[in-house]
């Protein structure tokens, strides 16, 4: 049965899915616009296709703890893996 026919299903594309991933795991789109340092209405024309700039990409990389390459691509680890031995001097 379709849907009413004023509902527009778009298809996300990969990058999209990733990004909407990262929202719901930070709680919503509120929380992690607002640990992205942008606005939640940006988020959210991004979230409906819209495409990043640079800045912005790296900020919701940042923001969900993840590579840039792998928000920008799937490809490459998903998350920051940060080297904690000890530094030798």
């Amino acid at each position: 049965m379709a849907g009413p026919s004023h509902l527009v299903v778009r298809d996300i594309s990969p990058f999209h899915r990733r990004l909407s991933s990262l929202v719901d795991e930070a709680g919503g789109q509120a929380a992690f616009a607002a640990k992205a340092g942008t606005s939640q209405s940006g988020l959210n024309r991004i979230l409906q296709g819209g495409a990043p700039g640079l800045d912005t990409l790296i900020a919701f990389a940042n923001a969900g703890g993840v590579t840039i390459e792998w928000l920008a691509t799937g490809r490459g680890g998903k998350i920051i893996e940060i080297d904690e031995s000890p530094e030798l001097t």
